[in-house]
Protein backbone atom coordinates (compact mmCIF):
# COMPACT_ATOMS: atom_id res chain seq x y z
CA UNK A 1 0.00 0.00 0.00
CA UNK A 2 1.17 3.37 -1.00
CA UNK A 3 0.42 6.05 2.28
CA UNK A 4 1.10 10.03 2.01
CA UNK A 5 1.06 11.07 5.32
CA UNK A 6 0.58 15.22 5.13
CA UNK A 7 1.30 17.26 8.20
CA UNK A 8 2.30 20.79 8.71
CA UNK A 9 5.70 20.32 10.16
CA UNK A 10 7.55 17.66 12.10
CA UNK A 11 8.21 19.44 15.14
CA UNK A 12 8.52 18.76 18.51
CA UNK A 13 4.48 18.45 19.01
CA UNK A 14 2.43 15.20 20.23
CA UNK A 15 0.52 15.29 16.73
CA UNK A 16 4.10 14.61 15.02
CA UNK A 17 5.23 12.26 17.14
CA UNK A 18 1.97 10.34 16.64
CA UNK A 19 2.72 10.75 12.86
CA UNK A 20 6.37 9.44 12.86
CA UNK A 21 5.26 6.69 14.84
CA UNK A 22 2.71 5.72 12.43
CA UNK A 23 5.65 6.25 9.77
CA UNK A 24 7.83 3.95 11.48
CA UNK A 25 4.94 1.15 11.96
CA UNK A 26 3.67 1.10 7.96
CA UNK A 27 7.43 0.52 7.05
CA UNK A 28 8.25 -1.77 9.05
CA UNK A 29 4.83 -3.35 7.93
CA UNK A 30 5.72 -3.48 4.42
CA UNK A 31 3.97 -0.25 2.86
CA UNK A 32 5.50 2.40 1.55
CA UNK A 33 5.30 5.56 2.82
CA UNK A 34 5.91 9.71 1.89
CA UNK A 35 5.75 12.15 4.62
CA UNK A 36 4.57 15.97 3.23
CA UNK A 37 4.52 18.91 4.92
CA UNK A 38 4.10 22.73 4.84
CA UNK A 39 7.73 23.11 6.38
CA UNK A 40 10.93 22.00 4.89
CA UNK A 41 12.39 19.05 7.18
CA UNK A 42 15.72 20.92 8.25
CA UNK A 43 13.78 20.96 11.87
CA UNK A 44 12.51 17.68 12.06
CA UNK A 45 12.17 16.60 15.42
CA UNK A 46 11.16 13.00 15.36
CA UNK A 47 13.64 10.31 13.59
CA UNK A 48 12.10 8.93 10.49
CA UNK A 49 13.55 5.38 9.18
CA UNK A 50 15.19 5.90 5.48
CA UNK A 51 12.44 4.09 3.25
CA UNK A 52 10.26 7.21 4.33
CA UNK A 53 10.31 9.74 1.58
CA UNK A 54 10.45 13.05 2.76
CA UNK A 55 9.08 16.27 1.13
CA UNK A 56 8.70 20.09 2.30
CA UNK A 57 8.41 22.90 0.45
CA UNK A 58 8.41 26.21 2.78
CA UNK A 59 11.42 27.06 4.33
CA UNK A 60 10.02 29.85 6.90
CA UNK A 61 13.36 31.18 8.42
CA UNK A 62 12.90 34.39 6.33
CA UNK A 63 9.72 35.25 4.37
CA UNK A 64 7.33 37.65 3.43
CA UNK A 65 3.75 37.26 4.46
CA UNK A 66 3.51 37.54 0.53
CA UNK A 67 6.12 33.87 0.56
CA UNK A 68 3.65 32.76 3.32
CA UNK A 69 0.75 32.39 1.39
CA UNK A 70 2.47 31.62 -1.59
CA UNK A 71 4.37 28.43 -0.53
CA UNK A 72 0.73 27.75 1.06
CA UNK A 73 -0.13 26.97 -2.62
CA UNK A 74 2.60 25.35 -3.50
CA UNK A 75 2.22 23.10 -0.31
CA UNK A 76 -1.15 22.16 -1.97
CA UNK A 77 -0.07 21.64 -5.25
CA UNK A 78 2.54 19.26 -3.82
CA UNK A 79 0.21 17.39 -2.24
CA UNK A 80 -2.16 17.16 -5.00
CA UNK A 81 1.13 15.43 -6.52
CA UNK A 82 1.54 13.35 -4.04
CA UNK A 83 -2.02 12.03 -4.01
CA UNK A 84 -2.42 11.33 -7.34
CA UNK A 85 0.15 8.60 -7.34
CA UNK A 86 -1.03 7.11 -3.55
CA UNK A 87 -3.62 4.67 -2.76
CA UNK A 88 -4.46 6.09 0.44
CA UNK A 89 -3.45 10.12 2.30
CA UNK A 90 -3.67 10.63 5.62
CA UNK A 91 -3.58 13.98 7.07
CA UNK A 92 -3.04 14.93 10.43
CA UNK A 93 -4.64 18.58 12.28
CA UNK A 94 -6.67 21.32 10.90
CA UNK A 95 -4.95 23.44 8.80
CA UNK A 96 -2.88 20.49 7.06
CA UNK A 97 -6.92 18.62 6.80
CA UNK A 98 -8.58 21.40 5.03
CA UNK A 99 -5.85 22.15 2.93
CA UNK A 100 -5.54 18.57 2.10
CA UNK A 101 -9.27 18.01 1.46
CA UNK A 102 -9.42 20.79 -0.99
CA UNK A 103 -5.95 19.69 -3.05
CA UNK A 104 -7.33 16.80 -3.66
CA UNK A 105 -10.97 17.53 -5.16
CA UNK A 106 -11.14 15.24 -8.07
CA UNK A 107 -8.77 12.83 -7.76
CA UNK A 108 -9.89 8.97 -6.73
CA UNK A 109 -7.33 8.48 -3.95
CA UNK A 110 -9.50 8.45 -1.03
CA UNK A 111 -8.33 11.14 1.69
CA UNK A 112 -8.61 10.15 5.77
CA UNK A 113 -7.71 13.35 7.99
CA UNK A 114 -7.44 12.96 11.85
CA UNK A 115 -8.20 16.01 14.57
CA UNK A 116 -5.78 15.41 17.03
CA UNK A 117 -7.24 17.52 20.02
CA UNK A 118 -10.69 18.95 21.17
CA UNK A 119 -13.31 20.89 19.42
CA UNK A 120 -12.39 23.92 22.14
CA UNK A 121 -8.77 24.68 19.97
CA UNK A 122 -10.89 25.58 17.03
CA UNK A 123 -13.88 27.19 18.21
CA UNK A 124 -12.35 30.39 18.12
CA UNK A 125 -10.93 30.07 14.37
CA UNK A 126 -13.94 31.60 11.38
CA UNK A 127 -11.75 29.12 8.84
CA UNK A 128 -12.77 26.14 10.78
CA UNK A 129 -16.43 27.58 11.89
CA UNK A 130 -16.87 28.00 8.33
CA UNK A 131 -15.13 25.33 6.01
CA UNK A 132 -14.12 22.19 8.43
CA UNK A 133 -17.73 20.56 8.88
CA UNK A 134 -18.51 20.89 5.04
CA UNK A 135 -15.21 19.49 4.11
CA UNK A 136 -15.06 16.74 5.93
CA UNK A 137 -18.63 16.04 5.76
CA UNK A 138 -18.02 15.84 1.42
CA UNK A 139 -14.56 15.48 1.03
CA UNK A 140 -13.18 12.84 4.04
CA UNK A 141 -13.24 9.09 3.31
CA UNK A 142 -12.95 8.97 7.15
CA UNK A 143 -12.72 11.22 9.76
CA UNK A 144 -10.51 9.91 12.88
CA UNK A 145 -10.60 11.68 16.38
CA UNK A 146 -9.21 10.37 19.55
CA UNK A 147 -11.90 9.52 21.92
CA UNK A 148 -15.70 9.36 21.77
CA UNK A 149 -16.43 12.26 23.61
CA UNK A 150 -14.25 14.53 21.39
CA UNK A 151 -16.29 12.76 18.61
CA UNK A 152 -19.69 13.48 20.55
CA UNK A 153 -18.21 17.15 20.15
CA UNK A 154 -17.75 17.13 16.37
CA UNK A 155 -21.14 15.25 16.00
CA UNK A 156 -22.49 18.89 17.55
CA UNK A 157 -19.66 21.72 15.75
CA UNK A 158 -19.34 20.19 12.64
CA UNK A 159 -22.50 17.76 12.70
CA UNK A 160 -20.19 15.00 11.55
CA UNK A 161 -21.77 11.85 13.07
CA UNK A 162 -19.52 9.10 11.65
CA UNK A 163 -16.30 10.04 13.42
CA UNK A 164 -13.90 6.59 13.82
CA UNK A 165 -11.81 6.48 17.31
CA UNK A 166 -8.68 5.45 17.53
CA UNK A 167 -6.60 6.44 20.95
CA UNK A 168 -2.63 6.88 20.87
CA UNK A 169 -0.11 4.24 21.73
CA UNK A 170 3.15 4.64 24.23
CA UNK A 171 5.60 5.62 21.15
CA UNK A 172 8.18 4.55 23.75
CA UNK A 173 9.91 1.65 24.75
CA UNK A 174 8.50 0.26 28.31
CA UNK A 175 10.89 -1.06 30.19
CA UNK A 176 10.84 -1.98 34.39
CA UNK A 177 11.58 1.26 35.86
CA UNK A 178 14.83 2.97 37.42
CA UNK A 179 14.84 3.44 41.42
CA UNK A 180 12.42 6.10 41.14
CA UNK A 181 13.75 9.74 42.19
CA UNK A 182 11.93 12.33 44.04
CA UNK A 183 11.08 14.23 41.02
CA UNK A 184 7.83 15.46 39.74
CA UNK A 185 7.87 15.54 36.10
CA UNK A 186 6.20 17.57 33.44
CA UNK A 187 6.50 17.19 29.90
CA UNK A 188 5.24 19.23 27.68
CA UNK A 189 5.64 22.14 24.87
CA UNK A 190 5.21 26.32 27.17
CA UNK A 191 2.01 27.21 25.30
CA UNK A 192 -1.24 28.37 26.71
CA UNK A 193 -2.88 25.64 26.51
CA UNK A 194 -0.29 23.36 29.11
CA UNK A 195 -0.89 25.72 32.03
CA UNK A 196 2.46 25.57 32.94
CA UNK A 197 1.85 28.54 35.30
CA UNK A 198 -0.94 26.50 37.37
CA UNK A 199 1.69 24.06 37.97
CA UNK A 200 4.04 26.47 39.53
CA UNK A 201 1.92 27.49 41.73
CA UNK A 202 0.90 24.55 42.67
CA UNK A 203 4.71 23.89 43.32
CA UNK A 204 5.14 26.83 45.44
CA UNK A 205 2.78 26.52 48.02
CA UNK A 206 4.38 22.99 48.93
CA UNK A 207 7.73 22.99 47.26
CA UNK A 208 9.44 24.38 51.29
CA UNK A 209 8.37 21.89 52.91
CA UNK A 210 9.70 19.01 50.74
CA UNK A 211 13.28 20.43 50.28
CA UNK A 212 14.42 16.96 48.78
CA UNK A 213 11.91 16.93 46.14
CA UNK A 214 12.44 18.67 42.72
CA UNK A 215 9.64 19.85 39.89
CA UNK A 216 11.37 19.15 36.38
CA UNK A 217 9.89 20.24 33.49
CA UNK A 218 10.65 19.15 29.81
CA UNK A 219 9.84 21.06 26.68
CA UNK A 220 10.14 24.26 24.57
CA UNK A 221 7.66 27.08 23.37
CA UNK A 222 6.81 30.55 23.21
CA UNK A 223 5.99 30.59 27.32
CA UNK A 224 9.61 29.64 28.38
CA UNK A 225 10.73 32.76 28.97
CA UNK A 226 7.36 33.60 30.86
CA UNK A 227 7.42 30.92 32.98
CA UNK A 228 11.23 30.76 34.18
CA UNK A 229 10.66 34.03 35.30
CA UNK A 230 7.96 32.97 37.54
CA UNK A 231 9.60 30.01 38.86
CA UNK A 232 12.19 32.90 39.85
CA UNK A 233 9.58 35.31 41.16
CA UNK A 234 8.05 32.27 43.31
CA UNK A 235 11.20 31.70 44.91
CA UNK A 236 11.23 27.65 43.21
CA UNK A 237 13.89 28.47 41.25
CA UNK A 238 16.28 25.82 43.26
CA UNK A 239 14.02 23.20 43.31
CA UNK A 240 12.90 23.54 39.84
CA UNK A 241 14.28 22.84 35.98
CA UNK A 242 13.22 23.80 32.72
CA UNK A 243 15.22 21.04 30.53
CA UNK A 244 15.24 21.42 26.38
CA UNK A 245 13.04 18.51 24.85
CA UNK A 246 15.07 15.03 24.54
CA UNK A 247 14.73 12.80 22.33
CA UNK A 248 15.23 9.83 24.43
CA UNK A 249 12.24 10.40 26.75
CA UNK A 250 11.65 7.16 28.30
CA UNK A 251 14.24 7.29 30.86
CA UNK A 252 12.54 10.36 32.63
CA UNK A 253 9.61 8.66 32.92
CA UNK A 254 11.00 5.34 34.27
CA UNK A 255 12.65 7.47 37.27
CA UNK A 256 10.27 10.12 38.19
CA UNK A 257 7.93 9.44 41.36
CA UNK A 258 5.36 11.61 40.25
CA UNK A 259 4.09 12.99 37.02
CA UNK A 260 2.20 16.54 36.99
CA UNK A 261 -0.44 17.20 33.96
CA UNK A 262 -2.08 20.96 34.55
CA UNK A 263 -3.52 21.28 30.84
CA UNK A 264 -6.54 23.26 30.34
CA UNK A 265 -7.75 20.57 27.43
CA UNK A 266 -6.18 17.56 25.49
CA UNK A 267 -7.03 15.39 22.86
CA UNK A 268 -5.27 12.01 23.59
CA UNK A 269 -2.04 13.21 25.45
CA UNK A 270 1.27 11.83 24.54
CA UNK A 271 2.82 12.66 27.73
CA UNK A 272 0.50 11.38 30.26
CA UNK A 273 -0.44 8.15 28.71
CA UNK A 274 3.81 7.19 27.90
CA UNK A 275 4.12 8.69 32.22
CA UNK A 276 0.86 6.06 33.15
CA UNK A 277 2.11 3.05 30.98
CA UNK A 278 5.66 3.93 32.46
CA UNK A 279 4.31 3.71 35.88
CA UNK A 280 4.22 6.96 37.20
CA UNK A 281 1.66 7.79 40.35
CA UNK A 282 0.03 10.79 38.02
CA UNK A 283 -1.78 13.78 38.90
CA UNK A 284 -3.73 15.30 35.98
CA UNK A 285 -6.57 18.30 35.12
CA UNK A 286 -9.85 16.48 34.73
CA UNK A 287 -9.89 18.60 31.74
CA UNK A 288 -11.73 18.16 27.99
CA UNK A 289 -10.19 15.16 26.48
CA UNK A 290 -8.34 12.04 27.04
CA UNK A 291 -7.07 12.28 30.22
CA UNK A 292 -10.04 10.83 31.92
CA UNK A 293 -9.83 7.65 29.78
CA UNK A 294 -5.92 7.02 30.35
CA UNK A 295 -6.16 7.03 33.85
CA UNK A 296 -9.55 5.73 33.89
CA UNK A 297 -11.37 8.34 34.80
CA UNK A 298 -9.79 8.81 38.11
CA UNK A 299 -9.30 5.57 39.57
CA UNK A 300 -5.67 5.66 38.23
CA UNK A 301 -4.15 8.73 39.17
CA UNK A 302 -5.44 11.89 40.80
CA UNK A 303 -8.02 14.22 38.70
CA UNK A 304 -8.03 17.71 39.87
CA UNK A 305 -9.98 20.98 38.68
CA UNK A 306 -8.31 22.93 35.83
CA UNK A 307 -6.47 25.66 36.95
CA UNK A 308 -6.97 24.98 40.37
CA UNK A 309 -3.16 25.34 41.68
CA UNK A 310 -4.80 24.44 45.49
CA UNK A 311 -6.01 20.92 44.77
CA UNK A 312 -2.97 20.49 42.53
CA UNK A 313 -0.43 21.01 45.47
CA UNK A 314 -2.39 19.36 47.84
CA UNK A 315 -2.72 16.46 45.30
CA UNK A 316 1.10 16.39 45.18
CA UNK A 317 1.37 16.59 48.81
CA UNK A 318 -0.81 13.65 48.78
CA UNK A 319 1.96 11.54 47.11
CA UNK A 320 5.02 13.14 48.35
CA UNK A 321 3.91 12.19 51.71
CA UNK A 322 2.88 8.59 50.93
CA UNK A 323 5.30 6.16 49.11
CA UNK A 324 3.02 3.16 48.94
CA UNK A 325 0.39 5.49 47.93
CA UNK A 326 2.60 6.42 44.97
CA UNK A 327 3.80 2.75 44.18
CA UNK A 328 -0.57 2.01 44.01
CA UNK A 329 -0.97 4.43 41.65
CA UNK A 330 1.47 3.50 39.17
CA UNK A 331 0.66 0.20 39.02
CA UNK A 332 -3.12 0.90 38.23
CA UNK A 333 -1.48 3.73 35.82
CA UNK A 334 0.06 0.55 34.42
CA UNK A 335 -2.77 -1.28 34.34
CA UNK A 336 -4.84 1.33 32.70
CA UNK A 337 -2.76 2.00 29.97
CA UNK A 338 -2.41 -1.56 28.65
CA UNK A 339 -5.16 -1.49 26.78
CA UNK A 340 -3.30 1.10 24.34
CA UNK A 341 -0.66 -1.27 22.89
CA UNK A 342 1.38 -0.42 19.88
CA UNK A 343 -0.18 -3.31 18.23
CA UNK A 344 -3.70 -3.06 19.21
CA UNK A 345 -3.82 1.04 18.11
CA UNK A 346 -1.53 0.11 14.90
CA UNK A 347 -4.02 -2.72 13.84
CA UNK A 348 -6.85 -0.04 13.92
CA UNK A 349 -4.95 2.75 12.27
CA UNK A 350 -4.32 -0.55 9.29
CA UNK A 351 -8.13 -0.93 8.85
CA UNK A 352 -8.90 2.50 8.41
CA UNK A 353 -5.67 2.80 5.65
CA UNK A 354 -6.87 -0.34 4.07
CA UNK A 355 -10.61 0.11 4.11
Amino acid sequence: MKVVLVNIHMRCGGAERVMAWLANQLVAAGHEVTLGTWFVPTDDFYPLPPEVKRVGVWDSTDASRLDFHVSRLRFMRRVRHLARDADVVLSFQTDANLATLIATVGLPTPVVVSERSTPIALEQRWRTRLMGGPLVRRRAAVFVVQTTDIAERFATMWRVTDAVVIPNAPAIELAPPTQRENVILNVGRFAPVKDHATLIRAWARIASAHPAWKLRIIGEGPLRSDIDELIERLGVSAQTETVDPLHDIAPEYRAASIFAFPSLHEGFPNALLEAAASGCACVATNCPGGGKEILDQGRAGILVPVGDDCAMAAALEALINDPNYREDLGRAAEESTSRFTQEKVFAQWLTVLAQ
